[in-house]
């Protein structure tokens, strides 16, 4: 299909689906059509116009994207600003339109979000514009790649290294011109570990992407899943948060949350987030060591957190940040990460996880090294089949008090 019919189809998609979504958005706040439904229909093509604009802002009729989950958060940020606009809209003119509810927006921007979600990846695969075009370079063919790059004629999506650069200054400066230019760089296998190395030991200031042949949709669809489940259990869970908060506080001294760098995918570091369980500045005598089971530093209220993994709970911020998956190995402060060549490698090629296989399969005292071979046999038969496995065992594994 060409490019010009390609975006009418999507375009009239959108106008069907947000007019559909606005209706089951009506239906459900009012289980019949209230009477601001007048309202919707004599405005309806304004919030039209107000989508495609918002639509338009994140790229969401560009002609071909490399992931679904790409698809997936351009329909996320440009529905969020549609509604938004709209809420403006509405505001604006009260007087003139009359009260319109703001419940019926907030239930369009899920339901148009879901409605998206489902039909615009169809459209994208059955046109075969969901794609990635990949270049391999090494440092012989170096020079020929920086004209590609610099001229702009081949479009790139990602560039995997075939080889170790002996030269860092040529690394260094591959790496500042993807990164103005929106290229991912990956490596091979054989080489991950050597240039994840670089990465923690900040001798090159971004991270290189592990490059195997797992299937790119597929990993858009964990992290899509991944992104609603965290967003329902923290509005689920919300009513929780406070009450835990307010023991916390009156149990011990010191901050709510516990907030500890940690090493991420591909060697990123980040923030994680966790329900303070120790303490206040509890490694200040003794410097970065692993918690115990009967561990002194634990107070009374962290210490029923941590046994039903209730401390846990924040780190869905982290998720939907894209800091963590759900599923995924524990990730590691860059202390022990440094310093433990099993904690490098492959198992940084994932998004570390709030529960993970090892955590279902072992006990609360199982060794690091039997943690770290269920951890590497997560990755070798990581699917989406398997997560869900994980994640419906935690529950139990939660409850009995066995796992972790």
């Amino acid at each position: 299909m060409k490019g010009s019919r390609f975006r009418m189809l999507l375009l009239l998609g959108d106008i069907v689906l947000i007019f559909l979504g606005f209706h089951i958005s009506f239906f459900v706040r009012f289980f019949y059509f209230h009477n601001s439904y007048s309202i919707f229909i004599k405005i309806f093509y304004i919030f039209v116009i107000i989508h495609i604009f918002s639509f338009s802002i994140f790229k969401n009729y560009s002609l071909k994207v490399i992931s679904s989950f790409e698809l997936f958060k351009r329909v996320f940020l440009g529905n969020g600003l549609a509604i938004m606009l709209c809420f403006v809209f509405l505001y604006i003119f009260r007087e003139i339109l009359g009260k319109f509810p703001t419940s019926v927006l907030l239930l369009a921007f899920i339901v148009n979000n879901f409605l998206l979600d489902i039909l615009r990846p169809f459209i994208y695969y059955i046109n075969g514009r969901i794609k990635k075009d990949i270049i391999f370079v090494s440092e012989n063919n170096f020079s020929e790649l920086l004209k590609k790059i610099k001229s702009g004629i081949e479009e790139i999506d990602e560039i995997v290294i075939t080889s170790l650069f002996k030269d860092n200054k040529k690394l260094y400066f591959l790496i500042k011109l993807l990164e103005i230019k929106n290229i991912k760089l990956s490596t091979l296998p054989a080489l991950y570990d050597k240039y994840i190395m670089l990465k923690i030991e900040n001798i090159i200031p971004a991270k290189i992407s592990y490059y195997s042949n797992f299937n790119f949709n597929t990993e858009s669809l964990i992290r899509i899943i991944d992104f609603y489940i965290s967003l329902f259990l923290i509005f689920f869970f919300l009513p929780l948060f406070i009450i835990i908060a307010f023991l916390i506080k009156i149990d011990s001294k010191g901050k709510i949350l516990y907030i500890q760098e940690r090493v991420g995918k591909d060697g990123q570091i980040f923030y994680l987030y966790k329900f303070r369980t120790m303490v206040e500045d509890a490694e200040m005598k003794t410097g970065p060591v692993w918690a115990s089971k009967d561990d002194r530093r634990i107070t009374k209220v962290g210490r029923v957190l941590r046994r039903t993994r209730l401390d846990e709970l924040p780190q869905l911020f982290n998720v939907i940040k894209g800091d963590m998956s759900l599923v995924g190995p524990r990730p590691e402060r860059p202390y022990f990460v440094k310093r433990h060549k099993a904690l490098q490698g492959i198992r940084l090629s994932v998004r570390p996880g709030i529960t993970g296989f090892a955590q279902v399969r072992g006990s609360y005292d199982l060794k690091p090294v039997h943690k770290l071979k269920y951890d590497y046999l997560y990755i070798q038969k990581r699917s989406i089949f398997l997560n869900i496995y994980i994640l419906l065992k935690t529950l139990p594994v939660v409850l009995t008090r066995k796992g972790w």
